[in-house]
């Protein structure tokens, strides 16, 4: 695929927030691709429900917070004509576009969350049942929506595009927005 070619930085940095947030809270990590045509992984042992919500959205937390730092100070850097700034912009860019959820984190969270239903629906006195099953609206219902409107994003080229250019448009510092335009001005009345 061309764009995990041009923009590997956010496959290499996805993997790597799952394999922070893996080592943090203490889950086994078996094995670790961080870059591949196809595919890259962080594979790891089966993490209890909360564990594993974590480092699904870790890349999502991660990944665009660091993208805003980096669109932030590009703008600062190509205001001042300072090559970087276009490197902090791929990496921005890089960063945003693999920062959603895949299939495959989705389902490991969602088959989490279901084991630990499954679980504790029979293990539990009849108190814990009866809050667990009241909560089944209130915590698996919207994950699961959560879930399913972040992997909408993850399949989309336009939605990613303008989560990207909400992004962008947030980080933007308005006094250099005005000083371009200011910029602009006077060289087009030269």
């Amino acid at each position: 695929m061309k764009a995990n070619l041009i923009f590997f930085p956010g496959m290499i940095f996805h993997e790597f927030s799952h394999l922070i947030a893996c080592v943090l809270f203490g889950v086994k990590v078996r094995k670790v691709k961080f870059l591949g045509f196809q595919e890259a992984y962080v594979v790891h042992e089966q993490p209890n429900a909360l564990k594993s919500i974590i480092i699904t959205l870790a890349p999502f937390i991660l990944g665009n917070w660091v993208a805003f730092y980096f669109f932030s100070y590009a703008f600062e850097l190509l205001f001042l004509s300072n090559f970087i700034g276009f490197i902090f912009l791929w990496l921005a860019l890089s960063l945003a576009l693999y920062s959603f959820p895949s299939d495959e984190d989705a389902k490991n969270t969602f088959d989490s969350f279901q084991r630990f239903y499954s679980v504790n629906l029979v293990k539990r006195n009849l108190f814990i049942k009866l809050l667990l099953i009241i909560s089944i609206p209130f915590v698996f219902v919207p994950l699961f929506v959560v879930l399913g409107f972040m992997l909408i994003f993850n399949r989309s080229s336009t939605l990613r595009f303008l989560w990207l250019l909400c992004l962008f448009v947030f980080s933007f510092n308005q006094a250099y927005a005005f000083e371009l335009v200011n910029y602009l001005y006077s060289f087009l009345n030269l």
